[in-house]
């Protein structure tokens, strides 16, 4: 990999061994110039990589953004899209942002989390689901109060996510509900189920959240609980023509 004219040989070696893929062998040579942020070396790959009839894909910026992102320069991450979208057509999705966002988040680093929910939001990108439970958990873990807020009025901006008519304001109650399950703080937990259960608009609560707080409730001898939310089901139920 350090020889870009040992490419071709490599090439003819992988291909005798049966392991052979043009996308992805490339995406490995890419990924590799990122970690040694070796910038002219990347361009020069990329070069042999059209060259030999294979174009890069949103899995080659994303393995090569993971890669910037490892050596501490992000930037260069938004850089290598822009290069991808304008000069190869390559069309960027939401799992670009939402990959970014866990790796910022699997080192620990909440600015730079931060910082592509800012980018998000400055491409005027649309999030999806995934996006934003990943956000939502990330600054429930660090106790990020303003990035919850944050993601509630980006999710509340959304009619829907993923096409479907899931409430988004419940959609981000599951996912705290279950953060606080798995971080066994027991009191919060009860404090939120309570709220939600006697706010008086239970209606309003999908049906994953009642099925979690159903199942909580159950486990935990709560038998008022597992009543008002049995009572709620059978109304939906006798509503259903």
């Amino acid at each position: 990999a350090n020889d870009i004219g040992m490419i071709n040989d490599v090439k003819k070696l992988a291909k005798l061994k049966g392991r052979y893929q043009d996308r992805s062998f490339f995406d490995v040579l890419l990924k590799d110039c990122a970690f040694q942020d070796n910038t002219p070396k990347l361009l020069d790959t990329l070069a042999q990589m059209i060259k030999y009839g294979t174009e890069p894909t949103e899995k080659t910026l994303i393995l090569v953004s993971k890669a910037y992102v490892h050596t501490a320069k992000p930037w260069k991450c938004t850089e290598f899209k822009t290069l991808l979208e304008e000069d190869f057509g390559v069309e960027v999705t939401c799992r670009w942002y939402s990959s970014m966002l866990l790796e910022h988040s699997s080192l620990g680093n909440s600015k730079g989390v931060n910082s592509v929910v800012k980018r998000l939001q400055k491409d005027n990108f649309k999030p999806d689901s995934y996006f934003i439970s990943q956000a939502m958990q990330h600054y429930l873990k660090v106790g990020d109060e303003n990035g919850q807020k944050t993601i509630r009025e980006m999710a509340d901006k959304e009619e829907s996510l993923d096409g479907t008519t899931r409430n988004s304001g419940n959609f981000l109650d599951s996912i705290v509900f279950e953060q606080l399950r798995r971080d066994e703080k027991y009191t919060e937990l009860q404090e939120f189920a309570g709220k939600i259960l006697k706010s008086g608009e239970l209606d309003k609560v999908d049906s994953f959240l009642l099925a979690q707080m159903a199942n909580y409730c159950s486990k935990n001898n709560k038998p008022n609980g597992v009543n008002i939310i049995w009572n709620e089901i059978k109304k939906r139920k006798e509503e259903i023509p």
